[in-house]
């Protein structure tokens, strides 16, 4: 019975991730038909959405390695779609997608050099952000200086979250604890790493991916 409620919660959390995800295709023939006041209405529901299931899987305790890297993508593909559409009516909207790819590859990196890749306080920061700055340019628009503005505002949050990632690395590989060695998987295969709370919670923190990433080696091989 307890197992069975322990799914029913993970499927919970994950299906209102999934409600974002299908708020993120939506979002292109939602612009072109009806304007940026239908579409900031769709993002304030997508943002609530990515409140809510972190909430959700924290109060019961069955966040996971999935449900974390499903989230993270949905939210890099939230915040990819508005700022393609923004484009239409500010060009040069493009630098906070060339800063947003930048903060990706540092991210990728730190994971490439088994460092810690989890966000850091001014990153969750700049994602608040992010949909707030996102969320009042749609219903600004077709107001385009008011919405410069207000990307400014996002644009200083994404260079200061890149100043902040490349001084944890710096810091990162200058410290040799902080350069771990990747551990075995354990007693956990891969399908329990991925879903199993109990290996986020003594993971999270430290080199799960990287436990991750060696265990599908080790399938990949065997296969």
């Amino acid at each position: 019975m307890g197992d069975l409620m322990q799914k029913g919660r993970f499927f919970l959390v994950n299906f209102v991730t999934s409600l974002r995800v299908v708020g993120i295709f939506l979002l292109i023939p939602l612009f072109f038909k009806y304007g940026g006041l239908a579409v900031g209405i769709l993002n304030i529901f997508c943002f609530l959405t990515d409140f809510l299931d972190g909430r959700l899987a924290t109060w019961f305790k069955c966040a996971t390695f999935f449900g974390s890297i499903y989230d993270g993508l949905a939210d890099k593909a939230f915040l990819a779609v508005n700022l393609a559409l923004l484009i239409h009516f500010m060009p040069w909207a493009i630098l906070s997608i060339i800063l947003e790819l930048i903060i990706i590859i540092i991210q990728y990196l730190k994971y490439r050099h088994n460092l810690n890749v989890k966000s850091s306080f001014l990153g969750k920061i700049k994602m608040w952000v992010a949909g707030i700055c996102i969320i009042v340019i749609d219903f600004s628009l077709p107001q385009v200086t008011l919405g410069k503005r207000i990307l400014m505002v996002l644009i200083v949050f994404e260079i200061l979250t890149i100043i902040s990632y490349l001084k944890e690395s710096k810091l990162a590989k200058q410290n040799t604890n902080e350069k771990r060695k990747v551990k075995t998987m354990e007693n956990y295969t891969l399908k329990e790493a991925l879903f199993s709370p109990d290996f986020y919670q003594k993971h999270k923190n430290d080199d799960g991916l990287m436990l991750l990433k060696s265990g599908a080696k080790k399938i990949l091989k065997k296969n």
